[in-house]
């Protein structure tokens, strides 16, 4: 035992390096995480992270519409260039970042802990659980929140700057300064930076103020003399405000009709939150996405009047005993503080979300830290084993947790069963489950699960979108076009979601239908919603080719590549509308640049090899229909068209390989028969 705690007490960067370690095989198992929930909304669909000089807009708080209601502009930046860098295939980049996210958080905690309580032990034991414990998971495998944390991290570091700030000045500068002064800026620099990243951290002040309170032997007035030093963080608090207004920015509501949601409501549900918190920070093994928090109407209700009596009568204790335990007091203050931003008297759309624990559970994790510090070092027999004991179960039983729920979060079709074997009473649940059902193409399991969900929470909008798409894929266009309208109709009493997609899916239906007039309508309808909205610009071009309007395909086609450059739809479309214009030269840019994008799309390799053959370049035209059929091996029309191609140039030996190839993915192939017929097959 003395060995173990004379080598945590000598050795800073040996404990960090076995923390990180253990940190890092308990999230082993996330870099083949699909994206997840509101991951594709950020990383597929939102068109300014497709174009790197969007950054501007990005900074000015721009999101997706179904994301309204924060600020944090510097968030939106690091996602552009996360997506610039990663795109939107790249997961295990994405999964790296949020990794590395957390682990600069761990070493923080380690720090902070450390000059707090000038106790390695205690700081390797606090960064330990904190690296370890379950109820970050949502927050650091779940990209889109990941991404959040960075301000959750910088928030950290800002802290153990401020605190080496704070401590006893080093030698003085050449210019009479304290040489730690340079901390003071870089936690003024760091605590701007949080604020703009994640507006949950806008209670950095609070805490330092809390650290000046516990500094000064819990006196306060000493701690109010030290408050004058804190203007800077307060500015930076009035600054993230003031823009966060003058930039319009609404609230997120708790439900569609405020009354049902008004503060008295909010702040009395809060008590049952705060609980059911503290709960998951000392045993995090009831995770759940969605917890199941009712919105309490009156205090006569037992469970919220008992939930606010706990939290009172915990806040009472603590103020009691603050002097005796002054970190212990310490860590549940910070706990409270944190806990702030969070509880909803400004509405956060969100009653409970163990996303938002990041911050507030570094006060628990340092109890344990100083807990099991105190057991470990005790000179009673007994009590070094217990605290091995406890350390020993709480990391393993922890980081055990953390690995296996980060399962949970490999899929949607992962996630939302997890939370539906918990949650079978919500019906966004089931409509979450039944979407990812849907894009697998399963379905007639879509659709058992969107009309449970329907059932359970007929207003919600999205369901009746998601039934929509099912009924049209399922060629029951009538019903699809009925539950689209249904959903537009409900738009004032759900959940945001980009209503843009809803016009834009109909008018499919309806171009289905050859009903084009509707179909154009609803484009322009979603365009008007949404005018980054590049799928509606693209698929309103098809239209317009089958209208053979090639100026208008050619117009809407360069308006939604110039929104999304990296959509090959619209490439090719692009090219097809050029094609028919009379320049087939400026079309085979844009279908290799298809090509590139989406190796599926076939209609590139046939249309490109089209061109090439009536500029008399059959070599090129059988180099790209072979690469079509390299990368589309089941595709019988591009093994057919490479063999007439090889035939027509004198290949007759490998027309005929091809077109056998051709016959044995469908024997019935009419264009394969007939050539294999001509070649005396």
């Amino acid at each position: 035992m003395n060995t173990v705690l004379n080598f945590l007490n000598r050795h800073r960067a040996g404990s960090l390096c076995i923390i990180l370690a253990l940190t890092i095989l308990a999230y082993s198992n996330i870099f083949t995480n699909q994206f997840v929930w509101d991951d594709p909304d950020f990383y597929k669909n939102w068109a300014l992270l497709y174009r790197f000089d969007s950054i501007g807009t990005l900074l000015q708080g721009t999101l997706p519409v179904q994301h309204a209601g924060v600020y944090r502009p510097l968030r939106s930046a690091v996602q552009l260039v996360l997506f610039q860098l990663f795109g939107g295939t790249n997961l295990i980049g994405y999964h790296t970042v949020s990794l590395l996210i957390h682990l600069s958080s761990v070493v923080a905690v380690y720090l902070i802990i450390g000059q707090l309580t000038k106790r390695r032990v205690a700081a390797a034991v606090g960064a330990l659980i904190f690296g370890l414990h379950p109820i970050h998971i949502e927050a650091i495998s779940y990209i889109t929140t990941s991404i959040d944390v960075i301000g959750v991290m910088l928030l950290l570091w800002s802290v153990y700057a401020y605190l080496r700030w704070r401590d006893p000045p080093a030698s003085p500068t050449k210019r009479g300064e304290p040489a730690n002064r340079r901390w003071q800026w870089l936690s003024i620099l760091l605590g701007w930076l949080a604020f703009f990243t994640y507006e949950m951290t806008i209670v950095l002040p609070l805490l330092l103020l809390l650290i000046e309170w516990q500094r000064s032997e819990w006196s306060v007035s000493a701690a109010v003399k030290k408050i004058k030093v804190h203007w800077p963080y307060w500015l930076g608090v009035i600054t993230i405000l003031t823009a966060r207004s003058l930039m319009g920015v609404g609230q997120r509501a708790l439900t569609p009709d405020p009354s049902q949601s008004s503060l008295p409501i909010r702040l009395m549900t809060m008590g049952k939150s705060i609980v059911k918190y503290l709960y998951l920070l000392f045993a995090p093994f009831d995770l759940n996405v969605f917890h199941k928090i009712n919105l309490t109407t009156t205090l006569a209700e037992p469970k919220a009047l008992a939930a606010w009596l706990a939290v009172i009568g915990l806040f009472i204790l603590t103020m009691v005993f603050i002097k005796k335990l002054r970190l212990v007091g310490f860590g549940l203050l910070w706990f409270f503080i944190a806990v702030m931003p969070v509880s909803n008297v400004i509405p956060t759309g969100i009653i409970m979300a163990e996303k938002y624990m990041y911050l507030a559970s570094f006060g628990i994790c340092l109890i344990w830290g100083i807990f099991i510090a105190f057991l470990l070092t005790s000179s009673k027999k007994l009590l070094p084993l217990l605290g091995v004991i406890v350390l020993v179960a709480a990391a393993g039983s922890y980081g055990a947790k953390t690995y296996a729920r980060n399962f949970d979060w490999q899929s949607n079709q992962t996630l939302w069963q997890a939370t539906l074997d918990k949650r079978p009473d919500y019906g966004r649940v089931y409509s979450n489950l039944g979407f990812s059902y849907y894009y697998q193409k399963d379905y007639q399991r879509a659709l058992e699960l969107f009309e449970k969900a329907k059932e359970l929470e007929p207003k919600l909008p999205l369901i009746y979108h998601n039934l929509g798409n099912v009924y049209d894929e399922l060629g029951q266009y009538d019903l699809a076009i009925e539950n689209f309208q249904k959903a537009l109709e409900l738009r004032d009493f759900g959940e945001y979601y980009n209503y843009a997609e809803t016009y834009n899916n109909m008018a499919i239906v309806y171009q289905e239908q050859n009903d084009l007039t509707r179909a154009v309508e609803n484009f322009q309808k979603a365009i008007e919603i949404d005018p980054t909205y590049f799928r509606a610009y693209s698929n309103w071009g098809v239209i317009n080719l089958l209208t053979e309007d090639y100026e208008q395909a050619k117009t809407n086609f360069e308006r939604a590549i110039e929104i999304n450059p990296r959509m090959a739809a619209a490439h090719h479309g692009l090219a097809a509308a050029l094609v028919n214009l009379g320049d087939p030269d400026a079309a085979l840019s844009h279908y290799q640049r298809s090509m590139a994008l989406d190796a599926t799309l076939v209609d590139n390799y046939n249309h490109l090899a089209s061109i090439y053959v009536q500029q008399n370049k059959a070599a090129e035209a059988i180099d790209i229909l072979r690469r079509g059929v390299a990368s589309n091996p089941e595709d019988v029309g591009l093994a057919t068209n490479l063999a007439i191609v090889l035939a027509n140039s004198g290949q007759l030996d490998a027309a005929r390989e091809a077109v056998k190839r051709a016959l044995e993915l469908d024997p019935n192939f009419q264009a394969a028969q007939q050539l294999s017929q001509q070649l005396g097959q």
